[in-house]
């Protein structure tokens, strides 16, 4: 039965979700190998502020925070893990606390905080300032990568700080280093640090690989002369790979490089093979990619999705299966599957709603129609969804159910939301 039609849109990202976290590792489908959780146990204190909205005061930090109070909680404790996780790699801590950090509405209120801290304003997203040692960031299109720029610029004050480099280490080190360790799962409570995500809308390893492809492998001259064919995303594959390619080498670098920034990568790495770093970066690569901006990774099997109206996000090479679980919400929702796949306008997806209702959403010309597929039992708690083909056409068991729409579009893989604020799990593919 025809139900209605929609024209797709981009809607509004919004706070994180606090939930269980997989501690076990199980599930982990090859983003990264399992990590420790870091998981601060003290809750922050947080006031209003006079010259921001929120005031957040924690064991190791003070931070100011523009937006809701409850994204100045969150960053409270992803500051206090952030703590944790650094103290970890780097295996020392600031003798400076606390230390200092602000998340500020858009570019007028950070560009303000840093003239008030005697800091010169810079146009960037996020900057950390060495003379008042304190961290500035600003509001991000997505959740995840608002996170990412201020574990970003703790990264570069827990650097500056701890480890006390000389100042004179090149670009590609000190920024390479910052993005791997902001790249993180968090679930609200606990976090992981230098994890690749499963889903991210800047996509560095994606970028890395164009770069490559466009310019060559020659990743021995890159660093020997410092000269890049590209900027953050290589930065961000190299250094990554060198933590890879042997970790112990890349911790004697890292103390010995920042205590003389006269020391050499072949110093302790030899002659570097361009064609394996290229082999191995084409197999590090974020399994899922957003078609819309509404998707946060969590962690190596789990992703949040929230939106007004319809998103989905795409397994980049589907197989012959695709799993997850989805937890189901207190609240009304539609959430299911991608099904097929030509483009952001030409899609097929299966939902599912609060009460059990099936609805297939076809995207065709870049609206989407609705059509009735049928029910199931209502979902409670959680429901798995799985995703498999008979000669081309899906399969898709829910629960206990099995539904075989007829697919219009060619084969594709994902997951689909509609008006839902929900997190799949235990994703495999």
């Amino acid at each position: 039965m025809l139900a209605g039609m929609w024209t797709l849109f981009l809607a509004c990202t919004g706070p994180g979700d606090s939930s269980a976290r997989n501690d076990t590792g199980v599930g982990d489908t090859g983003t990264e190998p399992d990590a420790s959780w870091h998981c601060p146990q003290d809750t922050p204190s947080v006031t209003p502020g006079s010259e921001t909205d929120w005031l957040v005061t924690t064991a190791h930090y003070s931070l100011e925070v523009d937006g809701p109070e409850s994204l100045a909680m969150e960053l409270g404790l992803l500051s206090e893990g952030a703590w944790l996780a650094y103290g970890d790699w780097f295996g020392t801590e600031p003798a400076q606390i606390p230390l200092r950090a602000g998340f500020y509405a858009d570019l007028t209120g950070f560009q303000a905080a840093m003239v008030r801290d005697g800091a010169s304003p810079a146009s960037s997203a996020g900057y950390y300032d060495w003379g008042s040692a304190t961290a500035y960031t600003q509001d991000q299109p997505t959740h995840y990568y608002d996170h990412v720029l201020f574990l970003h610029e703790l990264a570069h004050q827990w650097h500056h700080l701890a480890a006390q480099p000389d100042g004179n280490q090149a670009t590609w080190y000190s920024e390479g280093l910052a993005e791997v360790l902001s790249r993180h799962d968090w679930d609200g409570e606990c976090l992981r640090v230098a994890r690749l995500p499963v889903i991210s809308q800047e996509d560095f390893s994606a970028e890395a690989l164009r770069i490559v492809d466009a310019n060559g492998n020659d990743v021995d001259t890159w660093l020997s002369q410092d000269i890049w064919p590209g900027e953050r995303p290589i930065w961000f594959a190299v250094t990554r790979w060198l933590m890879a390619l042997d970790p112990e080498a890349f911790e004697d670098f890292r103390l010995a490089y920042d205590a003389d920034s006269s020391v050499t990568v072949s110093s302790y790495f030899g002659t570097l093979d361009g064609d394996a770093f290229e082999a191995w970066l084409r197999g590090e690569q974020e399994p899922l990619t957003p078609v819309w901006i509404e998707w946060t990774h969590r962690n190596s099997d789990s992703v949040r999705g929230f939106a007004e109206y319809s998103s989905v996000a795409r397994v980049k090479v589907p197989g012959d299966n695709f799993s997850t679980t989805l937890r189901v919400p207190n609240e009304r929702f539609m959430a299911g599957l991608l099904l097929g796949w030509d483009s952001a306008q030409e899609h097929t997806v299966l939902y599912v709603d609060e009460s059990g209702g099936l609805t297939l959403g076809e995207t065709l010309g870049g609206s989407l129609t609705f059509w009735d597929a049928g029910a199931i039992s209502a979902p409670s708690d959680s429901l798995p969804m799985s995703l498999s083909w008979d000669q081309g056409q899906p399969v898709v068991e829910l629960g206990g159910d099995q539904v075989r729409p007829v697919l219009q579009h060619a084969p594709g893989a994902g997951l689909a939301i509609y008006g839902a604020d929900v997190v799949f799990d235990e994703m495999a593919w």
